[in-house]
C-alpha cells in the first residue's frame, strides 16, 4: 500500500520515554494515546517493549508464555540489517511505566532484511517476535497469552476491534497503557487500515477482534496525516499476523512451546503437541513410498519460504541400490561426512537428523544416503557391494577386481600422498597405491619428475598445470607465472619449519615451529598471546591427545591430534596425508626411514606411524624461541 499524495507518513510509532516525561514535544502535537482511549488495568497480555535500558518503548502482546509479538521497527533501527542484541531490551509487564516487572530478552526474530523510517520497504512486514527469558527464580510471567488469528481476516472488515497500547497521554507524557474500541475499515494487501485509533509508542501493539475466539489479527505499524503531526491521525495500519506466522510459529517452537495442534507431519516439529516429534515417519535409510514418509521431508516454512530451499540436504524418497528409501544428496568421495547430521537452522531444540548414513554413488561422484553399513572390510581388501567397506565404496579401479578403496575426482587432490587418482579430470574414480599408476599423477598429487604427472608440470614436489587466471586452479585458486600452486602455505596455528612455511606477514616460531602473529595481549578464540605471539592453545597435529577438544584444530585420533585429508585440503608443510588401515585419510608425521635413524613402518597405512608416535610424543607446554 502507498499513501495518497496529499498523505504522508508519520514515523514508526515508537516514543522516547525517559521517566514517562516526553523530551521532544515540539516535534509531533502531544494528543491522547489510543485516542480518546481509557486507562487499561487489566488486559495483562499486553506489555511494554523496552529499548536500551529504557530510553525508548513500544507495546507487545503476549503469544505464548515467553514471545512477545511487535513491531520490526521497535527492535531494529533505521536503516541496521539486523535486530537490537538481545541484552539491549527489556520486556515489561503491568499497566504503567516505572512499575512493570521487566524480564531480560532472550532471541528477536523479524522479517528479513532492513527498513528505513519512511516505512515504504516495510508495509506489510513490519512484524517482530521477542522471546524472554525467566527470572532469576526461574519464573516466567503469570500471564495469560493472547491467541493469534491464523486465517486471513478479510472477513472482518467493518467488525469492532480494540486497540491497546502505552502511547502519549494528553500531558504530552508515554507509559500507561490505554485501550479503546474501533473498527477494522478495510483491508491493503497485508495491511488493516483503521481510523485514528493509535498515536506514538502504541507501536507493536494488538489489534484484537473480539469475537469467539478472541484472536489479535494484526500489529501496530505506523499512522499518516495530511499535516505532519502525528496524533490523530487521518488512518492507522496494523500488520496483518497470518502473512507472518513463520516467525511467531518458530519462536514459540524454539522456546519449547506449541503454538497449535495438528496433525504430525514429517517436519520435525511436534504438531500434534504430544511431546513427540515425527513418529511415524520413516528415518533415513528406511523404506518409503513419497517424499512425506521421511522425517524432515516436510520442513516448516520461515519467513514464508521452505527450509528446503534453505538446506543443503532436504530429505527425499528416492531410488537407491538399496531400493527406495529416505536419503538426502550427498557426495560420494566424502561417504561419511556428506551424510551427516543437517543442524537445525533454526537453532532449536530438535535436530533435521539425517545422520548416520553412507553415501552410495548413483551418478559418478554424485550419490545418496542409505542407511550405515558395516564397513568392516580394509583398504584394498576384495568387495562386493560399498557398505562392506570401510572406505565406503567397493571400486574396480580398471584391472577388473572390485576392492574397497576410497573414491576420488580426477585432478581434485582427494587421495593420499602415496596414492593417485585413477580417474580422468572431472570424472570419479578410486585412489590407489601410485607404485601401480606411474605416470599418471593428477593435479595437486605428489611428484618427484615432470614425467610423473598427467600435465607434465612437476611444481614444488606437486602436480600442477598451466593457467592464466586463478579460477584455473582447481585448489588454491592461486596463479602465479602462468602456473598453478597446488599447495598453499600453512596456516596460522599449522606445524611449521620456518618463516616461508607460513602466510605473508606471519612467523615460524617455537620449536617445533607453529606459525604465529604478534600480540598485544589479545587473539582470536582459540589462541593466547604468550610472549607477543599468538599461540594455538590446543595440541598441534602430531602432538598427543586423548580427547578431541585437547587439539587445536581436527581430532584426537589413536591418542594423537589429526587432521582429515584426502578432501582438496594440503596438510601443513611438516605433515603427510595418509590412510589408517580403515581408509580414513589424516595429516600425519612423515614415516621415519633406516636412512634418517629410524624405524620403517611397513605397509601403505598410517597406524603403524601412529603408534610409533605414541611412543615419543606427550602434551607439552609449548616453549618459544
Amino acid at each position: 500500500m502507498h499513501p495518497g499524495p496529499v498523505l504522508r507518513f508519520v514515523s514508526p510509532l515508537l516514543v522516547l520515554a525517559a521517566c514517562t516525561v516526553d523530551p521532544t514535544p515540539s516535534v509531533f502535537r502531544a494528543t491522547s494515546p489510543i485516542v480518546d482511549g481509557v486507562l487499561e488495568r487489566g488486559e495483562d497480555a499486553v506489555v511494554l517493549v523496552k529499548i536500551a535500558g529504557g530510553i525508548a518503548s513500544c507495546t507487545g502482546t503476549f503469544v505464548s508464555d515467553q514471545v512477545v509479538l511487535t513491531a520490526k521497527h521497535c527492535v531494529q533501527t533505521d536503516g541496521a540489517d539486523l535486530p537490537f542484541a538481545p541484552n539491549l531490551m527489556t520486556v515489561g509487564v503491568g499497566s504503567e511505566f516505572r512499575t512493570t516487572t521487566d524480564y531480560a530478552v532472550r532471541r528477536i526474530d523479524t522479517t528479513p532484511g532492513s527498513y528505513r523510517s519512511n516505512l515504504f520497504g516495510l508495509i506489510g512486514e513490519d512484524v517482530a517476535a521477542i522471546t524472554i527469558r525467566p527470572n532469576r527464580n526461574g519464573e516466567l510471567p503469570d500471564v495469560e497469552p493472547l491467541a493469534y488469528r491464523r486465517e486471513s481476516p478479510a472477513d472482518l472488515v467493518g467488525e469492532e476491534v480494540t486497540f491497546v497500547g502505552f502511547g502519549r497521554t494528553d500531558t504530552g507524557g508515554s507509559g500507561q497503557k490505554f485501550t479503546r474500541t474501533g473498527t477494522l475499515n478495510r483491508i491493503d494487501g497485508s495491511v488493516l487500515i483503521s481510523a485514528g485509533n493509535i498515536c506514538q509508542g502504541d507501536s507493536g501493539g494488538p489489534m484484537i477482534y473480539e469475537g469467539s475466539p478472541r484472536q489479535v489479527v494484526g500489529v501496530a505499524s505506523f499512522g499518516r496525516s495530511a499535516t505532519g503531526d502525528a496524533c490523530p491521525a487521518i488512518e492507522d495500519g496494523h500488520n496483518t499476523i497470518d502473512g507472518h506466522l513463520g516467525i511467531i510459529d518458530m519462536a514459540i517452537f524454539e522456546s519449547g512451546g506449541c503454538p497449535f495442534e495438528a496433525p504430525e507431519v514429517c517436519n520435525s516439529l511436534d504438531d500434534d503437541c504430544d511431546g513427540g516429534v515425527d513418529e511415524g515417519c520413516a528415518a533415513l535409510g528406511e523404506a518409503c513410498s513419497v517424499d512425506t514418509d521421511c522425517a524432515n521431508a516436510q520442513l516448516p516454512e520461515y519467513f514464508g519460504v521452505g527450509l528446503v530451499g534453505l538446506m543443503e540436504n532436504p530429505v527425499t524418497c528416492g531410488d537407491t541400490p538399496a531400493g527406495r528409501v529416505c536419503t538426502v544428496p550427498c557426495d560420494a568421495t566424502r561417504p561419511f561426512e556428506s551424510c551427516a547430521t543437517v543442524e537445525n537452522p533454526f537453532g532449536g531444540i530438535t535436530p533435521v537428523a539425517v545422520a548416520p548414513g553412507l553415501c552410495v554413488a548413483t551418478d559418478g561422484c554424485q550419490g545418496t544416503c542409505v542407511a550405515l553399513g558395516t564397513g568392516e572390510l580394509g583398504l584394498d581388501a576384495p568387495c562386493t557391494t560399498d557398505a562392506e567397506c570401510g572406505t565406503g565404496a567397493c571400486i574396480d579401479p580398471g584391472d577388473g577386481t572390485a576392492r574397497c578403496l576410497p573414491r576420488c575426482q580426477g585432478d581434485a587432490a582427494q587421495c593420499a600422498d602415496d596414492e593417485v587418482c585413477v580417474a580422468a579430470p572431472g570424472t570419479c574414480g578410486a585412489c590407489v597405491a601410485a607404485s601401480r599408476f606411474s605416470g599418471a599423477h593428477g593435479y595437486g598429487e605428489p611428484c618427484d619428475a615432470d614425467d610423473e604427472c598427467r600435465s607434465g608440470l612437476c611444481v614444488g614436489d606437486r602436480c600442477s598445470q598451466s593457467c592464466t587466471r586463478a579460477t584455473d586452479c582447481p585448489l588454491s585458486g592461486l596463479c602465479e607465472n602462468e602456473v598453478c600452486q597446488p599447495v598453499p602455505p600453512s596456516g596460522l596455528g599449522d606445524p611449521c619449519r620456518d618463516d616461508a612455511d607460513c602466510p605473508e606477514g606471519r612467523s615460524c616460531v617455537g620449536e617445533p615451529g607453529v606459525c604465529a602473529a604478534g600480540c598485544t595481549g589479545t587473539c582470536a578464540v582459540g589462541f593466547t598471546c604468550t610472549e607477543s605471539w599468538c599461540i594455538p592453545d590446543g595440541a598441534l597435529p602430531g602432538e598427543a591427545c586423548s580427547l578431541d577438544d585437547e587439539c587445536h584444530e581436527g581430532r584426537c585420533v589413536d591418542e594423537v591430534c589429526a587432521l582429515p585429508c584426502a578432501d582438496g585440503r594440503a596438510c601443513p608443510v611438516t605433515l603427510e596425508c595418509r590412510r589408517d588401515e580403515a581408509g580414513l585419510a589424516w595429516c600425519l608425521a612423515p614415516v621415519a626411514t633406516a636412512d634418517d635413524g629410524g624405524c620403517a613402518a611397513g605397509g601403505s597405512g598410517a597406524s603403524g606411524a601412529l603408534f610409533a608416535l605414541l611412543a615419543l610424543l606427550t602434551i607439552r607446554r609449548r616453549r618459544l624461541g
